[in-house]
């Protein structure tokens, strides 16, 4: 059995510990496995999570939704309040908080609504990096963006063939995951697709969405029409899951 104190100012006096609560097991929500990493998104899964099924409906992502809030407590004692995308019975989707520390297990914890009833805890493993992609049945999400110099001549979302145009086209992926914008540089970022390295052009922050990371890269024309391939990321490395794509002519 697990247990840290809690500062009375926050928690009150209560003593959380693995095992005395029902658990919830948190992984990444591109890859549904661990670690976790800070700023990324957690779905975690478990029983009698919450009474009803929520989305957020704002950006960013409200602290309390459905009656049920997650606090993140790190080995120093310091709790954080995460921000929530979506709870249901079985399930809640969450911010690991920004300022988590890296390399250790933190104690999640779903409590109802503004009230210190803890309903289940869960302990997350966490990491610098901890890179996932999100995909739809394995295929990529994100577009794919087909350039004529400066001009953007072709676009598709990756549910259809990639498009690779004329000789002179340039073809980037856009996808999306989470877990990989505290990379050590875009140098520790590296990209195989079908087998054959890709060039990286970015990794990071989405920009809009809370949690959300993106990836562009450029996909090599000597791929054309090879149909489905697979895409292997590793950031500083630690290896994403591997998503496909299928690439036209």
């Amino acid at each position: 059995m697990i247990g840290f104190p809690v500062s009375s100012g926050f928690f009150g006096h209560e003593v959380v510990q693995k095992g005395v609560f029902p658990s919830f097991t948190g992984v990444n929500a591109a890859s549904f496995v661990g670690p976790v990493a800070p700023e990324s998104i957690v779905a975690s899964f478990g029983s009698g999570l919450a009474a009803t099924m929520e989305s957020a409906t704002t950006n960013p992502p409200p602290t309390i939704l459905g009656n049920r809030r997650v606090k993140v407590r790190d080995l120093s004692g310091t709790v954080r309040i995460a921000r929530l995308y979506y709870v249901s019975p079985t399930q809640i989707n969450y911010e690991l908080p920004a300022g988590t520390p890296a390399g250790f297990t933190a104690i999640a914890t779903v409590y109802i609504g503004n009230t210190s009833t803890i309903v289940a805890d869960d302990l997350v493993s966490t990491a610098t990096v901890a890179p996932g992609l999100f995909n739809n049945g394995g295929t990529a999400s994100g577009q794919w963006q087909r350039y004529n110099g400066s001009t953007l001549v072709g676009t598709g979302d990756l549910s259809t063939p990639i498009e690779f145009g004329n000789p002179d086209d340039v073809v980037y992926l856009v996808l999306y995951g989470t877990g990989f914008r505290s990379r050590s540089s875009l140098s520790g970022v590296s990209v195989t697709i079908g087998g054959t390295a890709a060039t990286v052009t970015y990794a990071g922050p989405q920009g809009i969405f809370v949690g959300e990371d993106q990836l562009n890269v450029i996909i090599p024309r000597s791929l054309s029409g090879t149909g489905v391939v697979n895409i292997v990321m590793t950031v500083d490395g630690r290896n994403a899951n591997t998503v496909q794509v299928t690439a036209g002519i």
